[in-house]
């Protein structure tokens, strides 16, 4: 079984940031950060959930994947028809 030990603080504290810094430069700055806080623990949990549903339902499909086809969503939003032009999500979607 896949093993989920949880979201680090740090992951709080990069989203409370990027919250006052929606910006592409100091997201840039700050990817590593995001990679190793939010996405690893992220792909963890999927793992491990998706063993678990699968019990439920075998046909489910756990997608580590983070191009937009996979089961965690994209931090990049579309700003096109939206008033808000904001680029990133201030959350994590899976």
């Amino acid at each position: 079984m896949a093993e989920f030990r949880g979201f680090p603080k740090a992951a709080v504290t990069f989203y409370e940031e990027l919250v006052r810094n929606n910006e592409k430069a100091w997201f840039e700055a700050h990817k590593s950060e995001y990679q190793q806080d939010v996405i690893a623990p992220a792909q963890q949990f999927v793992l491990a959930m998706g063993e678990r549903l699968k019990i439920l339902s075998p046909t489910i499909i756990a997608d580590t994947r983070l191009n937009g086809s996979g089961s965690i969503f994209r931090i990049y939003r579309d700003t096109r028809f939206s008033s808000d032009k904001s680029p990133y999500k201030p959350f994590l979607g899976i």
